[in-house]
């Protein structure tokens, strides 16, 4: 998860970050909307390696609702808001956080 390079947190040593592969959205701020919703619809029903054009109806949804909701984090929590996604396969379940202060 990035909360230290969202804090602006510099660590002393250099690490491997687990590779998400489609799996998860590590927590971000949410500045961009319409990138954060595709990333994690991008989980919810992956396209192949074409992230940004999937051809699915849920990908088309959660791409809307994450966008609605991002845009509700940025217009009423003075832009500042952050987001995480996981999905597991074995538990058929997505798990999305959302933090603002609004």
């Amino acid at each position: 998860m990035d909360v230290f390079r969202n804090c602006a947190v510099e660590l002393p040593e250099a690490f491997q970050r687990h590779p998400a592969d489609g799996r998860f959205v590590p927590v971000q701020a949410i500045e961009d909307v319409g990138l954060m919703s595709s990333e994690i619809a991008g989980c919810l029903a992956p396209g192949g390696e074409d992230y940004d054009h999937p051809q699915s109806p849920l990908y088309d949804l959660a791409a809307y609702v994450l966008g609605e909701l991002g845009a509700n984090v940025r217009q009423h929590s003075r832009g500042v808001g952050f987001v995480a996604a996981q999905t597991s396969s074995r538990e058929g379940m997505v798990r999305l956080a959302v933090a603002d202060n609004g």
